[in-house]
């Protein structure tokens, strides 16, 4: 059974394309547009891994992410913009990731697929 990825993102155009990318290689994908949406999602169906931006319209995804923590749930922040502040925070509540957008089909995919234990995480060159 393949894993399942929430996608928590407030722009339509992003959430169907990153949707679109983790579905064709094998994930179950549910999506929500806002930090009350990803909630409910959460409440309903227990996701393997969540991707979050960070500036929801109604909520903080920072915040949202020490609720999928309190839930054992892992999650990586996606952010347009590299503040250090922001990636500090996000690491703080436990995120396994920080990606800057846009994020390119193939990191997506690996870097979700590292968080979910589908493939093993590529030790660097010396």
């Amino acid at each position: 059974m393949s894993a399942t990825v929430l996608l928590v993102d407030d722009d339509p155009d992003i959430l169907e394309n990153e949707a679109y990318i983790l579905h064709t290689a094998g994930y179950r994908v549910l999506t929500a547009d806002s930090f009350s949406a990803a909630v409910k999602c959460i409440g309903e169906i227990r996701p393997d891994l969540a991707v979050i931006d960070i500036g929801l319209p109604d909520g903080d995804g920072v915040e949202l992410g020490w609720l999928l923590r309190g839930a054992g749930i892992p999650f990586i922040i996606v952010s347009a913009t590299s503040l250090r502040i922001d990636v500090e925070r996000s690491l703080t509540a436990g995120a396994r990731d920080y990606l800057l957008k846009p994020v390119p089909a193939t990191e997506l995919i690996e870097r979700v697929g590292v968080v979910v234990g589908a493939c093993p995480p590529v030790a660097p060159q010396v």
